[in-house]
């Protein structure tokens, strides 16, 4: 059975949003940063200007940074935003706004 799209945002919700690194890589790109004697937008700068001398692992661990730097942090992004879902979304059409809606409405009562 296909799940509807409140349970699939209520069960994004519940884990946290949509992106989810592994404990065991957690901190790993701020210490190269402090290791190099840099912030970690500063590292992650350095390292996308300079592809060919990190590893790939590297280089996708400073493009996230740079886009990590962007997201809205408290409560796990930008999850607020019905103008954003109605405006960027093709796939949510009149009547399953509806329920996005009430899943927001119930998400800030809960937080």
């Amino acid at each position: 059975m296909e799940k509807s799209l409140f349970e699939t945002f209520t069960e994004m919700f519940k884990k946290g949003g949509d992106i989810h690194i592994n404990p065991k890589n957690k901190g790993k790109f701020t210490a190269s940063a402090k290791r190099a004697g840099m912030s970690v937008q500063e590292f992650a700068r350095h390292v996308l200007a300079n592809k060919d001398k990190y590893s790939t692992t590297q280089v996708r661990r400073a493009n996230f940074a740079r886009n990590a730097k962007k997201f809205k942090h408290k409560n796990g992004g930008t999850l607020n935003s019905l103008d954003f879902i109605k405006t960027n979304n093709p796939f949510i059409d009149k009547p399953n706004l509806d329920s996005v809606r009430k899943l927001f409405d119930n998400y800030k009562k809960n937080k």
